[in-house]
């Protein structure tokens, strides 16, 4: 449905602008222990946020937000948030028959969604896996150590904006770097 993705998407950065997203975060990260139980409730934000919102597009995008910082705390790469969204929110779309996903499979195949559902091994599997990679810390990638962060305030959310390979010195006075700086500087 062509009106869907914007007024999911409106909607989903009306409670972002409003606090809603950091309020729930907190409460649901207070449950997390390891980084195995914060993969576990990240497949299951994603799973349920494609059965309330019906979109894959928002299962992803808002879980993504979601966790992010967290990911990031725990000295998690980006990457790994990544495999996770597409282990739980992409894959397992089709499964769900009012999802878009689920709805244009089921009328382009003419079958209903819980029909094919057992033959779908690879969308049933992967969140597993994914759960199983995370609290044993197989195939996790940990965050480079030189990495800067450059956090933004923009409309009462923080942006975070990272640049890689950036030598950063022990200097209490050294001055912010400046981003389109770097960028001429190293396009040279």
């Amino acid at each position: 449905d062509s009106t869907s993705w914007p007024l999911s998407y409106q909607l989903h950065l009306l409670s972002e602008t409003a606090g809603l997203l950091a309020r729930l975060v907190q409460g649901v990260l207070t449950s997390v222990k390891s980084t195995g139980s914060l993969i576990a409730v990240t497949i299951a934000s994603c799973i349920g946020a494609n059965i309330i919102t019906a979109d894959q597009y928002i299962a992803i995008v808002l879980p993504g937000r979601m966790y992010r910082l967290e990911f990031e705390r725990r000295g998690l790469a980006p990457e790994n948030l990544s495999r996770v969204l597409e282990d739980s929110a992409t894959i397992t779309s089709p499964l769900i028959p009012w999802n878009t996903c689920g709805a244009f499979m089921a009328s382009t195949l003419g079958v209903a969604t819980f029909a094919y559902l057992p033959y779908c091994f690879f969308n049933i599997i992967n969140p597993i896996i994914s759960l199983i990679y995370g609290f044993t810390g197989f195939k996790l990638t940990p965050l480079k150590k030189n990495v800067v962060q450059e956090s933004t305030v923009k409309n009462g959310t923080v942006e975070n904006n990272t640049m890689e390979n950036i030598p950063i010195k022990n200097n209490a006075e050294q001055e912010p770097v400046n981003k389109d700086a770097l960028a001429l500087s190293t396009a040279k």
